[in-house]
Formats: C-alpha cells, structure tokens, sequence
C-alpha cells in the first residue's frame, strides 16, 4: 500500500489541511475547492427555502458560489446557462454571531431588536448587492462604457438610498462606504436608528426592491428572481426568525430566500403579524444538503479538496485529483481487503465463512445448514461484524496495532460526507505523514484516536453537552456488548429509545435534537425536517463506531429503556493518558447524514 503520503516524511512546510472555516475563506480559495454538487444547481428556484445541513457540511459553500461573482469562474456549462438565461441574481448575507448578539439585549423592547435587525440586515443586503453590481459591470469590455455605467448607476441608486444628501455619489466604493457608515452608526444599547435613511428602516430586503428595476435594466435582465442567501440562521432567536417568516409569508416581490441553518434551528413558525405563522409546503420548503459518505458527490468534493491543497503545497510532487492517491489502497478498498493485511491471511470466502459458522452459536450453527443462500445469508450479511469482532482481538493483544481503520473509503466514511470533518481529519493525517510513513496502521491510529476525541467533545456541546456525553456513552457500551459478545450476531450502530411515556420523551427529547443537529446522532432525512417522536430510529455518528468498535451499520437496532440512563452528571472515560488530547469543539461538531433505509 504506497500512496503519496509517503513522498512527505520529514516535510517542514505548513500542513495543507489546517485551515477548514469556510467563513474565513477569501472568495478566490472557495472558487478553488468548489465543487458543484447535484443539489447546487437545484437551488436556483422561486421558492423560499431552508437549507438544512450539519455544521461544516457545505452549506457557505453552497450559498457564496450561487452569486454572479463567484458563478463567473466556475468551468462549467451550467454556469453559464445560468448566468446567460438572466433568470436569477443571487445575494450573499452572512448571520455571524458576533453580529447578530448586538441586537438581542433584553433591555431592548422586542420591536426594538426587530428595527435593529431588520435595519442591520439591509445594510448587509445593500453592501452584497454593491460587490455583485461592481463584479457585472467588470463584465462590460469597453471601458467607456463601462465607467459611464457605473456613474450612472451609482447615482441613481444613491439617490433612492440617500435622498437627504446634498451631493450624490458616483462611484460604487463610496457608495459601499456610505452603507458601512450607515451600519456602524447603528446603536444597538438603545435601538436609536433615528438617523438612519428610511430605505433601511423599513421590512427587510427594501433596499433591494427600491433600485433592483435600475439594475434590471442596465444589465438586460427581464423579471428575474433575486436569491437572498441567508448564512448561519442557526444564530438568529425567535424574534429574528419572525422577521424571516415574515419574508416567506408575504408577497415575494421576485425575492426567494434561502435560508442556511442546521436541523431545528429553526424554531418558530410565527411571523411579524400577530396569529399569522408560515407553513411548510405552502411559505417556504425544507432542503437537506448533507451528502452520503459514499455518494459520487462526496467523492469528487474530497478529492477536489485534496488535489487542490496538495496541489497549491506540494505541487513538485504532482498529485492527482483522488484521496486514494494520497492515502493509498490496500487490495480493492474493499473492507475484506483491509481485514486480510490485518488478519496477515489471505483467506478464501469459502475459508472466512467456515470461520463466521465458528462464531455462531450452536443452534444458529445448525439452523444456517438450511439457508438457501449461504454466500447471501452467511458471508454478506454477517462478514462485516466477523471482520470487526476479528480486528478488535487483534487490537487488545499487547502492543498489537491494526491497519483496520484505513484507506481512502473509510476516511470518507468517518467523515460520513461533511467536508470540514474530511478537512480535519486530513489534517491529522498529514501531521502524521510529516514525521513517519502513513502505513495501514497508522491510518488506523490517527484515525481511532481522533474519533475519541471527538467523543470527548460533545461533553461541551452547549448546555446539554454533559448529558449527551453521558447517554451516548452508555448507549455505545450497550452496543458494543452485542457486538463483541461470545457469539456472532447481527449488529449495528443503530438503536430506539423505550419511554415509559410520551411525558418523558417531551422532557428530554431537547438534548436528543441537539445530538441530531451536533450530528452526534443520525435520524432519516424526513424527521430531520420536521421533528423526532417517541419512535424515532437512531444511528450513531461514524466516530462512535471507531471509538467503541461498532459496525457502521443501520439494520438490527437494540432498544433502549431510557430509564436506564445513567442520571447523574459522572462518567467514566477509559482513553488512556497518552491519548489525551484536546480538540477544538468547532472543528468536531458535524457529520454529514446517512438516510435510513
């Protein structure tokens, strides 16, 4: 198993990886690493929507390229179909928190924060409307023209902005100047936006719908539909939330927003008008952008990121596009291929389901001599678990060290298709790559050891962090019990919760969303979008699987009595000292989703 990896040992230089918020990301470096996954070009649409997807699971990416700006440089025909049919013109407006905490004093009234918000929010509008509008007029190749457009349309949007001022301004920079003066002068200690031009007092997107018909028409656009791409609404309370649902539910304008946020986030329904809330399928519509550890999507996103890092780092040693390159294969990658090298056997079906037949119990033994498909019934469906039970014996003899959890197939499947988890796990296996040649087993090491520390982290998971810790952690156990009893059963990392009643699952269902939402816990893709019940079917994150030795499997779910959680706030970590190691909570909180079957 060679991989370019090994081309590194005793590199000095900056690791390639260590930069993963795609926040902080200048517009050329998310150019770069884009990839233009299928849901990307399903997202220019009229509709309102809310984009669900765990944190660091693509979504800044997704919303920033939707611009004419950034569509621009993309090598693709469909970008061009979309800026070339002049249907939609896309807007970028970021929710950081450090932005949206100004305005949530509770020594302000609730109309208050709404005038600070919604006032807020227009000069962020207005300043994305400003890049977009200089970006399209770079487009215009005769310079005359082009500044003679730009004087006019500087003025003309003035002047609706600014309608007290004396002087006009004729140039887009000064305008955006004029904006920031505006959002800056903003007193969010008392509400006091006295002073601001009425344009950006008034509902949301205002500014926009006062001058969109001036640039409309300088750019040849003939009743497009402009798309608000609203970042990080998971920072947003529920009288911000108001605000947005008052945008669904009033007259579009040729306005869709699209609303990035993570599972539950969005908590009201309710809009600015007293009894009068927004519903889903009618005001806005739900869309999941978590992608599949194994879909192609995932694939090309991972080794676009890969080439491109290690392509602008160490481009002397000419990487290819794909994280098998990189990482190496053992056989085909498959996970027979893996459990052979482990194993150092070389073992037939024939002779690795004769060893699953040992593993049986006695009666099962038997009862297996009628099946009527034996490859189906008996090596397909049990060699996964057999492999894993096999490899963790190996793992606790001694100093024994497995090359399990490795190869390209399953960094993509601990990443579970987020590609800030895939970034931060390269991360670490470059670090490793630098002082020693990155082997099968050490892969598995890197990897088995990152896993548990983002185990460790959900203990700091907001204010449920504890609990979270504590269940998921008794859960695993439960888990891991079954899989590594004396006999070979069907196993998995999925389980349900039995409440002695509805009442307890109301009380605690809190800190299972927040598990879901942290992606700490795993649901189907139609509960992610609504809610969860008392009935809901529950997969552990990839990571607990590493970290406690689970199959990354859904079928088979054990139940658990949730009465039988332990209660109390401590908790027993069996990491060994050497082991410990802090790891960053933002860089550890999202995995991408599965769907159930």
């Amino acid at each position: 198993m060679k991989g370019l990896s090994n081309q590194i040992t005793k590199y000095h230089g900056e690791n390639p990886f260590g930069d993963y918020q795609a926040r902080n990301f200048s517009d050329a470096k998310v150019c770069s690493e884009f990839y233009p996954i299928s849901t990307f070009w399903s997202l220019f649409n009229e509709q309102h929507e809310i984009i669900l997807g765990a944190r660091g699971s693509g979504k800044t990416f997704l919303l920033k390229m939707m611009r004419y700006s950034m569509l621009k440089n993309i090598s693709d025909i469909r970008a061009q179909q979309v800026i070339q049919d002049k249907r939609f013109l896309s807007l970028y407006v970021p929710m950081h928190l450090e932005f949206i905490s100004s305005y949530t004093s509770n020594l302000l009234s609730e109309q208050q924060q709404i005038d600070l918000f919604q006032t807020a929010f227009n000069c962020l509008l207005a300043q994305s409307l400003v890049v977009e509008v200089r970006s399209m007029l770079e487009e215009i190749s005769e310079e005359e023209k082009r500044v003679t457009t730009t004087i006019q349309m500087a003025k003309k949007i003035n002047d609706i902005w600014f309608p007290n001022e004396n002087m006009s301004s004729y140039d887009l920079v000064e305008l955006a100047y004029k904006i920031d003066k505006v959002f800056y002068s903003i007193d969010e200690k008392t509400g006091n936006i006295e002073s601001v031009p009425i344009v950006f007092k008034k509902q949301m997107c205002t500014p926009l719908l006062a001058v969109k018909s001036i640039i409309e028409s300088y750019f040849q656009y003939k009743d497009p539909t402009w798309i608000i791409c609203v970042d990080e609404a998971e920072f947003l309370n529920k009288v911000q939330l108001k605000c947005i649902n008052n945008v669904f539910r009033s007259d579009s304008n040729r306005i869709a927003l699209k609303v990035a946020t993570l599972p539950y986030y969005h908590s009201t329904n309710e809009t600015l008008k007293k009894g009068t809330t927004v519903v889903e399928g009618n005001d806005f519509n739900y869309r999941i952008v978590d992608m599949e550890y194994d879909s192609e999507d995932f694939k090309q996103v991972t080794n676009k990121i890969c080439y491109e890092r290690l392509n602008n780092t160490l481009s002397k040693l000419n990487p290819t596009s794909a994280l098998e390159d990189f990482l190496g294969v053992e056989g085909n990658g498959d996970l027979v291929d893996y459990f052979k090298a482990s194993v150092k056997k070389n073992l037939t079906v024939e002779e690795i389901e004769s060893e699953i037949l040992n593993d049986f119990s006695e009666t099962k033994r038997k009862g297996s001599e009628k099946y009527p498909n034996r490859r189906k019934t008996i090596y397909d469906k049990y060699a996964p678990i057999f492999f894993l039970r096999t490899v963790y014996k190996i793992s606790q003899k001694g100093n024994s060290n497995p090359g399990w959890y490795a190869g390209a197939k399953m960094a993509r499947r601990v990443s579970q298709g987020n590609p800030r988890v895939f970034i931060n796990l390269m991360n670490e296996l470059f670090e490793k790559a630098k002082g020693s040649r990155l082997s099968t087993k050490a892969q598995h090491d890197v990897i088995y050891k990152y896993s548990e520390g983002i185990c460790r982290s959900t203990k700091a998971l907001e204010e449920k962090g504890p609990v979270i810790y504590r269940s998921l952690n008794y859960i695993a156990e439960k888990l891991h019990e079954k899989t590594h009893g004396e006999n070979l059963v069907t196993s998995s990392s999925s389980f349900v919760f039995k409440f002695d009643s509805e009442e307890e699952f109301e009380q605690h269902k809190d800190w299972i969303e927040l598990a879901i939402a942290h992606s700490r816990l795993f649901v189907a893709s139609e509960e992610k979008r609504s809610f969860i019940s008392s009935d809901t079917k529950y997969c552990l994150a990839n990571v607990f699987s590493v970290a406690y030795w689970l199959p990354m499997r859904k079928d088979s779910p054990i139940t658990i009595k949730y009465s039988t959680i332990p209660k109390d706030n401590s908790y027993v970590v069996t990491i060994p000292k050497k082991n410990k190691q802090e790891i960053r909570e933002d860089q550890l909180s999202i995995f991408g989703d599965e769907n159930f079957d």
